[in-house]
């Protein structure tokens, strides 16, 4: 009996604690450790995706400053085989004589000898919407519209040029232009010219009346017309 009351006695003697197998302090400090639930070869691919895609992007991004710093040197490389220069005015000092007759041509007969010249031109890029405009004082303005250049802005073109009498015809110097936001080069204005004196060359401003010949002597402008004096070709007069 003296056994057993001296079993319950230690029982109750026993403080009711809860055994830790660490520290307290390391129980409430340590912070837990998370693991990836992605298997090891999944992991790799998305790193190998992840790679992929950076070298992808600075390809790409390689690829268009490239393009752009080329077609910026094309461009110049263009501007400087076209070397432009103003052109100067030429004489035009041939005066009427007796027996001479006068043909006027106004802006709507122009911009069409215009329009099919530059049409038939071998220029860079294509001019459209041409007009030609008469002014006074032996001067011409021709305009038109060009697509849009890259790196010279919007798409117009705009030309000065004199009327002249060339061999008892009528012919067009071009004086000056812009192209697209800068100034036309002098090829570019050359073919126009030439174009524009071929259409000219092919119309009959040199009649034959009767039997004598006449050419083209001199050629003044008002605004809006051009008038051109036309006399007897002198081997005409000396049959």
């Amino acid at each position: 009996m003296e056994s057993t009351e001296q079993t319950l006695d230690d029982i109750n003697a026993t403080p009711a604690t809860k055994t830790i197998s660490q520290p307290l302090e390391s129980s409430l400090t340590s912070t837990p450790t998370f693991r990836s639930t992605f298997p090891p070869q999944q992991q790799a691919n998305t790193s190998k995706a992840r790679r992929h895609w950076g070298w992808s992007a600075l390809t790409h991004a390689l690829g268009l400053v490239v393009g752009l710093a080329l077609g910026a040197t094309l461009t110049l490389a263009w501007l400087v085989w076209y070397a432009p220069s103003a052109q100067p005015a030429l004489p035009n000092t041939a005066t009427a004589g007796p027996g001479s007759i006068a043909i006027t041509v106004d802006d709507a007969f122009l911009t069409n000898v215009t329009q099919a010249a530059i049409s038939s031109a071998s220029l860079p890029v294509p001019i459209t919407n041409v007009h030609a405009h008469i002014l006074a004082g032996d001067s011409i303005v021709i305009t038109g519209q060009t697509p849009a250049l890259p790196f010279l802005g919007p798409g117009h073109f705009s030309a000065t040029a004199q009327p002249l009498v060339s061999n008892g015809k009528l012919s067009i110097h071009l004086l000056k232009g812009t192209l697209g936001g800068i100034t036309a080069p002098t090829q570019v204005l050359r073919a126009i010219e030439i174009a524009i004196n071929q259409q000219l060359d092919g119309t009959t401003f040199a009649p034959t009346i009767g039997n004598v010949q006449y050419v083209v002597v001199s050629v003044t402008t008002t605004t809006g017309h051009m008038t051109m004096t036309l006399e007897p070709q002198q081997d005409s007069q000396s049959h």
